[in-house]
């Protein structure tokens, strides 16, 4: 990955970050910045900064910061990849090969094969339904219409229709310059070992295209619906897995629905193809289905970047059920919110719409039950829990999901709400829980960690700051930056920060270090904050005034052996309380003695700084 990673920061030098976003929302100069409301959050006035010179922008608002490339992926709403590929796209620039990371020699060559036999698939589909529609007394023409499948429809999901051929589109694409090992890759054509015979998977079908988040097509999906079909042929086949294509990561239509999923902060999920199509007709446009299979650990992830709630729309027999209870245990350790919308028996959501409209749709939608009490009902209504063993059941079945509600608060109130709705204690349900959940005292240490204060630096933060930022813009002062105890830095990811910073050697002819490139090379997420929070603050005008600079370092230091005074002080006051030992040196005659030196230390920097001067000209923040 070495290579992207340096393409990436070569790429940053040629792309003005300015131009970018202006491609998203307007700018206004202020000052040495340019201002604008923000895109990744609703306000009124303007708390979006781009730093020109330093190609960086943050938002005071919500607290989003980065590069041009963390920009465009959150703008987008892709992974950073995707947002490399998307920048040299727009301005025509070539993205190298992958090397030295997991792919093979080769690999990246056949990727964009694949690609490209993907897009000829497409058009060889939608040319081939477009074809069959013109006669509106065709089969294919009436299902679609019986289906809703209006023109609009079709251009907008891509949808197609493989020819009642064994090799119609394996002849097309040999004859557009395709092999045929590409073919089969691609899981368009199956290989007969025995026979040696080639011959298309997709036959006779409708074909629904699912598309990576770029809405490049990677894979497809083909249903029966000819009338002749027979009755053991299945009603779906589907792509096989490809070097684009892993079931378990995509979901069908995201690329479409991403950007209203991430406005309403709510995602509805489907099992059919059908079913989205129908959801987003009627204007339920943050509809997306899984491919086949249940719901996985890296769908949730990609959710759970874009929205914090999921809402279950499927069937509500007792294969839907479920398929929901294990999408939603797996929800849950992603911490989103999950609801189930309780459709009808004999409905799913693509008849449901064309039944009853988007109205009724829509108040299924927002009374969506929450999960552990639509779960509950149905337990409910399966046991007797007038019975022991009714009871036991109730509480068997809500555990998986009990246990894996991570927020404390809302999962206390789950067990008192299952207890009291099962008729049992509450002390029960968490004795039994206790038995089950080996991760509980792991989830409390995380929770308390996450809830601990992220800046200890208490009055000399903004000096340390300083320091930082000096050393990150003005490296010739490094040699004396150098000289700073990492000990005199109070505030924990300053101090992790500087010491990566400063620990090496000062070379004089090495290239100065970016902001931009230190952020990249934070593995902790506050440390990034920080640094892009340093960056951007230009209250403290930076100098290298090296008298002044050295008046801060004495202050920092003061303030460090003030604080070594203070905690001897404490120690030998304990002593002190301790009954005397005969024979024996006071123990605490040697803390006095390093006390002394802290006081002797302390009096010697205070010559170095104004008593009466508490905040360094460096420090001090220009009137406007």
């Amino acid at each position: 990955m070495s290579n992207i990673i340096e393409f990436a920061n070569r790429l940053r030098d040629q792309i003005d970050i300015v131009q970018v976003i202006e491609g998203y929302l307007p700018l206004r100069r202020g000052g040495i910045n340019l201002k604008g409301l923000c895109p990744f959050h609703r306000e009124k006035t303007p708390s979006f900064t781009v730093n020109p010179a330093k190609q960086m922008f943050r938002c005071y608002g919500c607290g989003e910061f980065g590069d041009v490339i963390k920009f465009v992926q959150k703008v987008e709403r892709v992974e950073w990849m995707d947002a490399l590929r998307l920048l040299c796209d727009r301005f025509k620039i070539p993205m190298p090969e992958l090397r030295g990371g997991t792919r093979a020699p080769g690999q990246d060559e056949l990727r964009e094969k694949l690609h490209q036999v993907n897009h000829t698939a497409v058009e060889f589909f939608m040319k081939t339904l477009a074809t069959a529609l013109a006669d509106s007394n065709c089969e294919t023409a009436q299902y679609c219409q019986r289906r809703g499948l209006d023109a609009e429809t079709v251009k907008r999901f891509h949808l197609g229709l493989a020819p009642d051929s064994w090799t119609a589109f394996h002849d097309f694409a040999r004859s557009s310059g395709f092999e045929r090992d590409t073919l089969v890759t691609a899981g368009f054509v199956i290989h007969n070992q025995e026979s040696n015979r080639f011959y298309d998977r997709f036959r006779r079908r409708l074909i629904f295209t699912i598309c990576d988040n770029l809405a490049r097509p990677i894979a497809f999906g083909a249903r029966v619906f000819h009338a002749g079909a027979a009755p053991e042929e299945p009603k779906y086949v589907n792509s096989p897995e490809t070097p684009l294509y892993r079931k378990g990561q995509q979901l069908y239509a995201l690329h479409l629905a991403r950007e209203t999923i991430a406005r309403d902060g709510r995602a509805l999920i489907m099992e059919g193809y059908m079913d989205v199509i129908r959801a987003h007709q009627h204007g339920f446009t943050n509809a997306v289905a899984t491919c086949g299979t249940a719901l996985t650990d890296e769908q949730a992830r990609g959710l759970r970047k874009l929205c914090t709630e999921v809402v279950f729309a499927y069937d509500g027999d007792e294969a839907g059920q479920k398929a929901m209870l294990r999408g939603s245990e797996i929800l849950l350790e992603h911490d989103l919110k999950v609801r189930i919308m309780a459709l009808p028996p004999d409905h799913d959501p693509d008849s449901f719409l064309a039944a009853e409209g988007p109205d009724a749709f829509r108040a299924l939608v927002d009374g969506a039950s929450d999960l552990i009490d639509f779960f509950l009902r149905v337990n409910i209504a399966r046991y007797d829990r007038r019975t022991v063993e009714g009871k036991v059941q109730i509480v068997e079945a809500l555990l998986p999901l009990l246990r894996k509600v991570p927020n404390a608060v809302a999962r206390s109130e789950y067990i008192r709400h299952t207890a009291l709705l099962a008729g049992v204690e509450e002390a029960s349900v968490l004795r039994r829980l206790r038995d089950l959940d080996e991760r509980a005292s792991g989830r409390l240490r995380e929770q308390v960690a996450a809830a601990a204060p992220t800046n200890q630096g208490g009055e000399g933060a903004p000096r340390e700051r300083y320091l930082l930022k000096l050393a990150v813009e003005m490296p010739k002062l490094r040699p004396l930056l150098n000289q700073v105890d990492p000990e005199w830095l109070t505030d924990p990811c300053v101090r992790r920060l500087f010491c990566s910073l400063c620990g090496a050697e000062y070379d004089p002819n090495a290239p100065a270090p970016t902001w931009n490139a230190l952020i990249d090379g934070c593995e902790d997420e506050t440390d990034a904050q920080t640094l892009s929070a340093i960056a951007l603050d230009d209250n403290y005008p930076i100098s290298d005034c090296t008298e002044e600079l050295q008046n801060i370092l004495a202050r920092l230091e003061h303030r460090h052996q003030r604080k070594k005074r203070d905690q001897l002080r404490i120690l030998v006051g304990e002593y002190e309380l301790m009954p005397p030992q005969t024979g024996e040196e006071d123990p605490s005659t040697p803390l006095c003695n390093q006390m002394d030196e802290a006081r002797q230390t302390m009096r010697d920097l205070g010559h170095l700084y104004h008593a009466t001067n508490p905040t360094p000209s460096l420090l001090r923040k220009p009137r406007r």
